[in-house]
């Protein structure tokens, strides 16, 4: 559900303005997916409210884009868990009562989407808003080796721990290693660098579930 953590980064980043294109993309992905006028138009709505209340939240709570402060990162956590839920909810909402035939597995349908949004808001809109937002910061070479390093450290241990049968060396699981690579990320590195740590280590845990 990578639109979820689109249309955050998108508001965030652009306000309220682009709420009418964030309502267009969603009410046109739906047609063009088959689904019927009514869902379409219900769809779209949710799927503008939820990043819209996500930003006021944010505005009003003194949110800071640099994600610097433990409080930004909470903010986004909230965000992540709670205000996701408006899409899901709507879209489970619209199963029980106009497909009854749908009713037992709306309740599963809403777990899964509210997953996939939590985990697109807490993954994609904080590596968006960073690398979108914030030009790049001349860094030491060394500083900038170890950066470059450890995350892809990160992107190599996420390929084999989620891509491959390769997840443990002498019993010890590669899992281990790779908290470690995030830790020193998130102690040495910074932000940044850490929103693309965990992008990258979604993405390889993505394809792995999906090529199985």
């Amino acid at each position: 559900l990578a639109p979820i953590g689109i249309a955050f980064a998108a508001v965030i980043l652009g306000g309220y303005a682009m709420l009418p294109a964030i309502f267009l993309a969603a009410a046109a992905s739906a047609l063009l997916n088959g689904s019927p006028l009514f869902y379409a138009l219900i769809g779209a709505i949710a799927n503008t409210v939820q990043p819209a209340l996500g930003a006021y939240i944010l505005e009003k709570t003194g949110f800071d884009r640099a994600l610097s402060r433990v409080k930004d990162m909470f903010l986004m956590l909230v965000i992540a868990l709670f205000v996701t839920m408006i899409v899901p909810t709507t879209n489970a909402l619209s199963m029980f009562f106009y497909e009854a035939h749908y009713r037992t597995a709306s309740i599963v349908h809403w777990s899964n989407w509210w997953v996939g949004g939590a985990l697109s808001a807490l993954v994609l809109t904080p590596f968006l808003i960073r690398w979108i937002h914030f030009r790049m910061t001349p860094r030491r070479p060394g500083k900038f080796t170890e950066s470059v390093v450890t995350v892809g450290i990160v992107a190599v241990l996420s390929a084999l721990v989620f891509g491959t049968t390769y997840t443990s060396i002498g019993g010890l699981s590669l899992l281990f290693p790779l908290m470690l690579a995030l830790a020193w990320i998130a102690i040495r590195v910074g932000p940044r660098f850490m929103t693309l740590a965990l992008f990258l280590m979604t993405v390889f845990s993505m394809w792995g579930a999906v090529y199985g």
